[in-house]
């Protein structure tokens, strides 16, 4: 029975969508130990949770008690243990260091894994990325369980994929046949693209919403606008800004809105709204709960993306019932229905994505019901329930 079964969950980043994991999964009475990443002997900007700052000593142990109270109340009635792993950084800013400290990692998670291993775990779950997370090779050749499942929020660079030259990461999961998850038909359809993939060491279990947010409070954001339409997150070039800022500038009507821009990061189009009183610019790292305060007070949340894989930026809107306005992509598509829990307009096109967020505002019917739906996303898409999600990874266990 899996009930009788301990199961590690050892998340390099991503706790916003894999702490609530840990907790749907603990609900079904299976014993869950979370580990979060301490980086020499500090945990700090976990996302999703209380924005502090905790030392430890060990190279693996329990969270101080209190440590994160927003996170404690999420948890309160949750039996999931929170533990952490301790590593060296990477220093990859400091050539000698770069060279050093491969080397210095991998023997501490040999000793982390081997204190890890006492716990006689029966699975083990490692969320992270398909690169920059080549410390879960390490993990993987280490930990002593029945079954470990390797969860990929990025399987390639999406923007330019090079699919005959998967990362060393993807490589050894491939020669390994370890088992591997992604959270979207979109990376699911990449991954397949390599020659190397095996589908039945492969799933697809989707995230759901990333519920820890609603547990922190408001944070006073001087001259934050009272109404104002919503673009947030890690700002890149493929994430479409120019295309919401044409938008927003060639229609009057949104003129007189206020757009929040806000995340660090750069675009060209920065530039070019500086000055523009239609934009509040917020240009820097976000808090979480500065995050979750944008995310709860904005009228619609903007995501004109010009390619993706999936984004956590929809399901951490959604766990405060905003809805969105995302361009057709099959990422979005996957979570967005038009005129349910939001609006999809075509990549690239200002004026169709200045139409539709003009609609939320002029509307009113129409804004009703995408906000309801955006309320009810896990009514709506039932895949995405968090109960659903435990259930399938605790079916794949049973069918490996």
């Amino acid at each position: 029975m899996l009930q009788n079964y301990k199961i590690a969950i050892i998340s390099f980043g991503h706790e916003g969508s894999s702490i609530p994991l840990a907790n749907a999964i603990a609900s079904k009475g299976v014993f869950v130990d979370y580990y979060l990443i301490a980086k020499n002997g500090v945990i700090k900007n976990v996302e999703g949770v209380d924005s502090v700052s905790i030392r430890v000593r060990r190279k693996e142990g329990t969270v101080p008690e209190n440590s994160f109270p927003m996170l404690s109340l999420y948890l309160k009635e949750s039996s999931v243990s929170l533990k952490y792993v301790n590593t060296f950084s990477e220093f990859k800013s400091v050539p000698v260091l770069r060279r050093i400290m491969p080397l210095l990692r991998r023997q501490q998670i040999k000793k982390i894994c081997w204190r890890l291993n006492k716990y006689d775990y029966d699975k083990v779950i490692l969320v992270g990325r398909y690169k920059e997370t080549d410390d879960i090779i390490d993990y993987c050749q280490n930990l002593i369980c029945g079954y470990k499942i390797v969860s990929l929020h990025e399987v390639c660079n999406h923007i330019s994929p090079t699919y005959n030259q998967p990362s060393r990461l993807l490589k050894f999961l491939f020669n390994q046949k370890i088992h591997i998850n992604v959270f979207s038909n979109n990376s699911y359809n990449d991954i397949l693209n390599y020659e190397q993939a095996d589908k039945d060491f492969l799933s697809c279990i989707p995230f759901g919403t990333f519920d820890t947010f609603k547990y922190l409070k408001n944070k006073k954001i001087e001259g934050l606008p009272d109404d104002y339409i919503l673009f947030y997150g890690m700002i890149s070039p493929y994430k479409g800004l120019n295309v919401l800022v044409d938008a927003i500038k060639h229609s009057s009507s949104l003129r007189e809105m206020k757009t929040v821009i806000a995340g660090s990061g750069y675009d060209a189009s920065l530039d070019s709204i500086k000055n523009d009183k239609s934009f509040f610019i917020i240009n820097r790292y976000l808090a979480n709960d500065e995050i979750a305060t944008l995310i709860r007070h904005a009228r619609v949340v903007v995501c004109p993306y010009l390619s993706m894989s999936q984004s956590g930026i929809t399901q951490t809107t959604f766990a405060f019932g905003t809805p969105i306005v995302a361009t057709a992509l099959q990422g979005f598509n996957e979570v967005i229905e038009d005129g349910v829990n939001g609006l999809l307009v075509p990549p690239e096109d200002a004026v169709q994505l200045a139409r539709a967020i003009e609609k939320v505002y002029s509307d009113r019917s129409l804004y009703s019901i995408i906000k309801k739906g955006a309320e009810d996303f896990a009514i709506h898409f039932p895949k995405y329930n968090w109960s659903a999600i435990a259930d399938a990874y605790l079916s794949s266990f049973n069918n490996e």
